[in-house]
């Protein structure tokens, strides 16, 4: 059986998955290099940076990963259109409300938090154990984010 059939759209190994790793870097230095906020509503900002964000993520999973689209079913769409239209949407406008209310380097330092919230969430939402390995991983983040907004 040939590998690279058998991985997940989510999977750890799959190729998608490596596009994941460079964005909260990209996030960050783009947030630190630009101090000026642009002179469009949130709203329309977020609109645009969700689009080109699901474009630029779309062509890679289509050309890499082989998906079978037929299998989507109709909570997988719902699942989909929460993602992008909620919860992303959600996340953006908290960033520039916090991007408005806190200089751009503790904010962007903040963000190193979202993997803490991620962990704790799918131990209470999905009963995924919080084993010594997570809880050593969620302390090293913090104490991070901690030394890196007392040098901010």
């Amino acid at each position: 059986m040939n590998s690279s059939r058998n991985r997940s759209i989510g999977s750890q190994n799959s190729p998608a998955s490596r596009w994941r790793s460079p964005a909260p870097f990209c996030l960050r230095s783009a947030t630190c290099s630009t101090a000026k906020a642009l002179p469009l509503p949130p709203l329309v900002v977020v609109a645009w940076q969700v689009g080109l964000g699901c474009f630029v993520m779309l062509v890679p999973g289509i050309t890499i990963e082989h998906a079978n689209i037929t299998a989507i079913t109709p909570s997988g769409i719902a699942c989909f259109v929460y993602m992008t239209l909620v919860r992303m949407d959600l996340c953006y406008l908290t960033w520039f409300e916090t991007l408005r209310r806190l200089p751009p380097t503790p904010a962007s330092t903040g963000m190193l938090l979202v993997p803490v919230i991620g962990i704790v969430s799918a131990a209470f939402i999905l009963g995924k154990p919080l084993g010594l390995r997570e809880i050593a991983a969620m302390a090293l983040t913090l104490g991070g984010v901690t030394l890196a907004l007392q040098k901010a």
